[in-house]
């Protein structure tokens, strides 16, 4: 069995950090942060969280390992994963651009870390589960009716089938719009939390668009492209669960900004 890869010390001091912060705002008490598990994942993609506090069984976060890395030197580019390994050639431009948007200072660790735990809070697994059982109760019921009235087979599935597809599509649209309000309300509450998750939000997601751009250009040729050339995740137009990274990269541009200028007023009238 491979061994975890340990946190490294950017990480440690984070994690300790923004544990202090939650129970600091009473979002959390040490028992519940006692349930979260932190762990390194081999996987540069981006952070996520398995369960929640709310489930029986626990929750644990994921961090990817470029969390460890603190200079461009030491990122492998012969084992890049993100989702699929790709090699990169040293020395391009899109090669280097990628190694320094890897880097991620404390600050954006640490929102990143909060975001993760806060949405480790909510009750996604229960919703999850709760639309799966409308639609099995829904298809149940489609299935029925059509046997009842129809007589054929043929015919059954032929009346049945879009039914079916329009209200799992139905469902799948509740899914993805219940995600991106949840996003947009930990956005509106991760200020609270003070600067420091501020400005890390900003680094973190332009750092996130700068690396989304590099792999748009490293990954354009292969089968599976995954990037615009403005540093979004591509959208597909049925499952669009999340908003867009320069939406959120402004958004936290625009909190630095706000919390600096409200600074100079403060520090004025002193």
């Amino acid at each position: 069995m491979e061994e975890p890869y340990p946190l490294g010390p950017k990480v440690e001091q984070a994690k300790k950090e923004v544990f202090q912060d939650l129970i600091r705002k009473g979002k959390f008490t040490q028992t519940q942060l006692d349930g979260i598990d932190v762990i390194i994942n081999a996987d540069m993609n981006d952070p996520f969280h398995k369960g929640n506090l709310h489930s029986k069984f626990g929750t644990f976060i994921g961090l990817p390992i470029a969390f460890v890395y603190n200079s461009p030197a030491e990122v492998p580019m012969d084992n890049y994963r993100i989702g699929q390994t790709i090699t990169i050639e040293d020395g391009t431009q899109e090669g280097a651009v990628l190694k320094k948007s890897i880097i991620l200072g404390k600050n954006a660790v640490k929102y990143a870390l909060l975001r993760e735990c806060l949405l480790a809070d909510s009750y996604d697994l229960q919703v999850k589960q709760g639309l799966m059982t409308l639609f099995v109760g829904g298809f149940s019921l489609v299935m029925y009716t059509a046997a009842t009235r129809l007589k054929r087979p043929a015919q059954i599935l032929f009346r049945a089938t879009p039914v079916i597809i329009l209200y799992g599509l139905l469902i799948l649209q509740i899914w993805c719009r219940y995600k991106r309000q949840r996003d947009s309300h930990l956005d509106q509450e991760i200020p609270s939390f003070g600067s420091e998750y501020v400005n890390g939000g900003a680094e973190y997601y332009t750092q996130v668009v700068k690396r989304n751009k590099a792999l748009h250009f490293i990954m354009k040729d292969l089968t599976k492209d995954n990037f615009t050339a403005q540093g979004n995740e591509r959208v597909n137009p049925v499952w669009n669960d999340r908003i867009r990274a320069t939406d959120k990269r402004d958004f936290y541009r625009q909190q630095a900004e706000k919390l600096t200028n409200e600074n100079k007023q403060e520090n004025s009238v002193c």
